[in-house]
């Protein structure tokens, strides 16, 4: 891993690693995103590692979550993010930013 570099490119581009190891339960995926739908700034923390021919390194069970995310209607997500118990928990500005940055997601699903 010579230079590494943090990029934003189309979901779609991201190739799923047919060799990972990790296999991720309906529950927990289930889970993973509710936490990111709450969080977004996540995918900035812990962002989804590529190789050189955008093939997933790190962060398959983000991308499957991702792209679980992206096949959703607006209206379905907003109201799937206001009925978890953490966004209700989160401040007012807070909640206006999570919905702003899933609402720009969805216009242009990307990592």
């Amino acid at each position: 891993m010579g230079n590494l570099k943090r990029v934003t490119m189309p979901l779609a581009k991201i190739k799923a690693n047919q060799q990972n190891p990790r296999i991720i339960s309906e529950s927990k995926l289930k889970k993973l995103i509710n936490s990111l739908l709450v969080f977004p700034k996540m995918m900035s923390l812990r962002p989804i590692t590529l190789d050189d021919n955008n093939c997933v390194l790190g962060g398959n069970m983000r991308q499957t979550a991702l792209g679980r995310i992206a096949q959703m209607t607006w209206e379905e997500l907003q109201a799937h993010i206001e009925s978890l118990p953490e966004f209700g928990e989160l401040t007012a500005d807070r909640q206006k930013e999570v919905i702003k940055f899933w609402e720009a997601f969805l216009n242009k699903p990307q990592a």
